[in-house]
């Protein structure tokens, strides 16, 4: 039986291109941490500020001013990652800021803090899942940020 045109597409967009929807799917839910992550924090600055002086890592005069910079930052990031135009340079910062926050939550480790990471607003406490994962994401955000590869189709 013959496949009609719109059939046709659907099978070869799920055989041709999987890569390619995970990759949206990855790009849609780093967008969506770190807005949500921005989104939560910036209207308490204070406590946002208070968490970050928690680490014990920069001078009291940096708290106030980073407590808007950094949520701000995830959401201009956020943003970039879903336009097609700044794309790379959101993939740069954001493997930037999960990097830096990996800094953070090691420095924390490895002094034997116990403090709230400052993530989404709420007291979740560093842990080792949390190094690794912020690892984990700066290091697929930065292999991400890599010009596109022209290979050839699989199908000449």
């Amino acid at each position: 039986m013959p496949l009609d045109g719109r059939a046709r597409l659907l099978i070869s967009f799920g055989e041709r291109k999987p890569q390619a929807n995970l990759a949206r799917l990855f790009t849609f839910l780093v967008a969506a941490v770190l807005g949500f992550a921005g989104a939560v924090k910036l209207p308490d600055p204070d406590g946002f500020a208070l968490a970050i002086a928690n680490y014990h890592l920069l001078p009291r005069q940096a708290l106030s001013p980073l407590s808007y910079i950094l949520p701000s930052l995830e959401i201009i990031t956020a943003i970039a990652l879903l336009r097609g135009s700044t794309r790379r340079a959101g993939w740069i910062l954001a493997s930037a800021l999960f990097a830096g926050f990996s800094v953070a939550v090691g420095s924390a480790l490895a002094r034997g803090l116990d403090v709230s990471c400052g993530c989404f607003g709420q007291a979740l406490t560093v842990s080792w899942a949390h190094l690794v994962g912020n690892l984990v994401l700066s290091v697929l955000c930065l292999w991400s940020a890599r010009p596109p590869q022209n290979l050839p189709d699989s199908s000449e």
